[in-house]
């Protein structure tokens, strides 16, 4: 059975970081989701336009999402730190026993705003050279 991954982007999100972990992650073999707060195109810093595959309010449950890649996004850490629908799909991913795999910025924010806890089961900080090393 073939594993799967999701990557959560947002707005700012850091493409040399998304690009590296998405050509590991596919390179090995797993199935790829890209998730937005909502469907269609997200920019990231850079100005790398990505097409979304699901937006956060209409994936069916959090079933659907086992592993959640957050790589950076500085530029959205007012939303990281204030929209509720992200702080539900992101507990919710954790109380289904989902991993969440964090750029480090991404997880002082949430900690900041008591999502996570950074050193409890199921979330990882990472850079984008240990992505598929946490997934395999």
């Amino acid at each position: 059975m073939t594993q799967n991954a999701s990557v959560l982007l947002l707005s700012g999100f850091d493409e040399p970081f998304v690009v590296t972990a998405l050509e590991l992650l596919i390179s090995s073999g797993l199935r790829v989701q890209l998730i937005g707060l909502k469907r269609g195109i997200v920019s990231g810093r850079l100005g790398l336009h990505v097409q979304v595959n699901h937006a956060i309010d209409g994936l069916n449950g959090f079933s659907a999402v086992t592993t959640l890649l957050l790589p950076p996004c500085k530029q959205s850490h007012g939303q990281l730190m204030t929209d509720p629908r992200l702080h539900r799909f992101i507990a919710g991913v954790l109380e289904r026993k989902g991993r969440l795999l964090l750029a480090p910025d991404a997880a002082r924010v949430l900690q900041q705003v008591g999502i996570v806890d950074i050193g409890a089961s199921g979330c990882v900080v990472l850079d984008s050279s240990e992505v598929v090393a946490h997934l395999l």
